[in-house]
C-alpha cells in the first residue's frame, strides 16, 4: 500500500493524544503470558538475467 505525500503529512503532525485506539483492544497479563516472540525466516534472493521484453510485458 502506498500513501500520498499529503497523507504522509498529516500523519507526521498527528499528536499521539489526537489518534483513536478504540476499536484496538487493550493487552492484558493473560495476552502477555501465551505471547511469544515469532521471527520471521531469512529469505535467499534468487537472481536471474531476463530479456528486457518479459519485464515490460510484466509491468503492463
Amino acid at each position: 500500500m502506498t500513501l500520498s505525500k499529503e497523507c504522509l503529512k498529516q500523519i507526521e503532525v498527528l499528536r499521539d493524544e489526537d489518534i483513536d485506539y478504540s476499536d484496538i483492544p487493550e493487552t492484558d497479563e493473560a495476552f502477555w503470558e501465551k505471547a511469544e516472540l515469532r521471527m520471521p525466516k531469512p529469505k535467499k534472493g534468487i537472481y536471474l538475467h531476463l530479456d528486457q521484453d518479459l519485464p515490460d510485458w510484466l509491468k503492463g
